[in-house]
């Protein structure tokens, strides 16, 4: 079986923070409880300020004629 687990969570703009921990947590429980030894949880791609930027660029691009 796999011994080894990296996890890489979806990202939204706002994740919720009870499912991360249920990723993270109850999902390395039930890893381990089935033979696994090392789960990972990755961050997630969107988590970070150069991220939120892009996607503002983004946006602004594409709804720069709606108005």
């Amino acid at each position: 079986g796999v011994r080894n687990l990296a996890v890489v969570t979806p990202g939204f703009i706002a994740d919720c923070v009870e499912t991360l921990e249920e990723i993270a947590i109850g999902g390395a429980e039930t890893f381990r409880a089935n033979g696994g030894q090392n789960l990972t949880c990755l961050a997630c791609l969107n988590d970070s300020d150069p991220s939120i930027s892009m996607l503002r660029t983004i946006i602004d691009r594409e709804i720069s004629g709606w108005v």
